[in-house]
Order: C-alpha cells, then sequence, then structure tokens
C-alpha cells in the first residue's frame, strides 16, 4: 500500500466523526428530526450484560451524533 493513499486513508478516518456531527448539526438547523436507535445484541449474554451494552451503545449515539435522548 503507497503512503500517499495510506494517509489520506487515515485523514478520512479521523475527520469522520467531525463531518458526521456537522452533518447532523446541518439537518437540525434545517428543521429536520434526526432519530437514532440501537439494537438488542443477538447473542445469548446475561442481561445484565445486554444491557450494559445497550447501555454503551445509547451514549455512544448520544456522543457522535450530539442525539438528544431522554435520560
Amino acid at each position: 500500500m503507497n503512503r500517499e493513499f495510506l494517509d489520506a486513508y487515515l485523514k478520512l478516518i479521523v475527520d469522520y466523526p467531525l463531518k458526521q456531527k456537522q452533518i447532523i448539526k446541518s439537518l437540525e438547523d434545517d428543521g429536520i428530526e434526526v432519530i437514532g436507535y440501537i439494537r438488542k445484541p443477538k447473542r445469548n449474554e446475561k442481561e445484565e450484560v445486554r444491557v450494559r451494552l445497550m447501555e454503551t451503545m445509547a451514549d455512544r449515539l448520544r456522543e457522535r451524533c450530539l442525539a438528544h435522548g431522554e435520560d
């Protein structure tokens, strides 16, 4: 893999969260309500583990998308 390609690819990865937040903010500024969701893990974890995983997903959704969730 050449260095130029790798540098460009890494920049895309690093810039993605900021660009995603800018897009969502722009949509909200235009009056569009942005809705996010999380899915229940399909594995056979204990209920406590499943709840913890879903809470972690909800926290990440709020953080990455500037989501306004009900607490």
